[in-house]
């Protein structure tokens, strides 16, 4: 990605393939995080394209950070960002979600005029589960569908929080918040 030098959606779709089959094959779980900056609109509009700019690279960085060399950190669109995290459980990642959404919240985001935005993210988090056969045909698919649907859920519930889709997709559990 041009603006936050990580990687593009289209290297994302592409690993997403590469771990669902590495998934298949080695019976590893594998989480999936969609990141969302609450509110991004408005930072905009209030103060600039640059300054949007400038927050989507530092969100960039902060996610960026203690990600091991097989995990993938990309730029879906916009303000969302995507993780892949192989051979990670479920628990494990929404300790990290939440970890990533409390660096976000408490990071400060100057502008030039020295004011300090309050930004947060949104995180849905969903998981492929080893030996688990109701994903159907196309598991990268539902996982992604799974994720995009609790990403969803922690913007309608009041943002900044983790909400974690759970296995068979009819629910989801919002991670508590420190």
């Amino acid at each position: 990605d041009a603006l936050t030098g990580i990687s593009n959606r289209r290297f994302f779709e592409r690993r997403l393939s590469e771990e669902v089959e590495r998934w298949a094959r080695q019976s590893g779980p594998l989480v999936c995080m969609l990141v969302d900056v609450d509110f991004f609109k408005q930072v905009n509009d209030q103060y600039g394209h640059q300054v949007g700019d400038r927050v989507l690279r530092q969100i960039a960085s902060l996610l960026g950070q203690d990600l091991r060399g097989s995990d993938v950190l990309a730029r879906y669109g916009g303000e969302e960002f995507v993780l892949l995290l192989p051979d990670t459980t479920p628990a494990q990642g929404a300790a990290i979600a939440e970890r990533l959404r409390g660096r976000v919240e408490h990071s400060a985001f100057v502008i030039p005029e020295g004011v300090d935005l309050d930004v947060t993210v949104s995180i849905g988090l969903a998981c492929l589960q080893p030996g688990a056969d109701s994903y159907g045909p196309d598991p990268g698919a539902w996982l992604f569908k799974q994720v995009d649907t609790a990403l969803y859920e922690a913007k309608e519930t009041g943002r900044n929080r983790v909400v974690q889709a759970q296995m068979s997709g009819s629910s989801s559990t919002i991670i508590e918040q420190d």
